[in-house]
């Protein structure tokens, strides 16, 4: 009777070990959402006061300094046009580099960000047309290619 209890305890520890470890695993699993979900609306609020001509605002009170401010712009600028939604749009990374020290005044202006969804019934009408205009038995192929 008394290995009985003691072989019922140790499995029950085992149990309560394994809850414990899924729900830390689960915890870190949410506070990882929540931190995607974080970086998500701070590129959505940048593109918003990038969009109101307010952009100044999102630069923080307590490091912002007049002297460095159009260093501050100059970097909101640039990671605007590295998130862009068509990666075809977006600098590589030497450019990027070429950006951050060069003293170039004029950058292109960013296009909409990959982070806001904007539905374009055209753009889904003109993907399912090409699609199906170029699979014979709708199987597709594709291939990934660096940039």
């Amino acid at each position: 009777m008394h290995s009985i209890r003691s072989r019922f305890r140790k499995n029950l520890n085992i149990i309560i070990i394994i809850i414990i470890f899924i729900f830390i695993l689960l915890l870190n699993l949410l506070l990882l959402l929540l931190l995607l979900l974080a970086i998500i609306f701070c590129f959505y609020q940048a593109w918003k006061l990038w969009l109101e001509d307010n952009i100044i605002s999102l630069i923080d009170r307590d490091i912002w300094d007049s002297c460095f401010e159009s260093i501050m712009l100059r970097c909101i600028h640039i990671g605007l046009l590295c998130v862009q939604e068509l990666p075809r749009d977006r600098p590589n990374i030497s450019t990027v580099v070429l950006m951050l020290i060069s003293e170039i005044t004029h950058l292109p202006p960013p296009g909409k960000v990959a982070f806001v969804h904007k539905k374009n019934s055209k753009s889904a009408e003109s993907s399912q047309k090409s699609q199906q205009s170029n699979s014979n038995n709708s199987v597709t192929l594709s291939e990934v290619q660096g940039r």
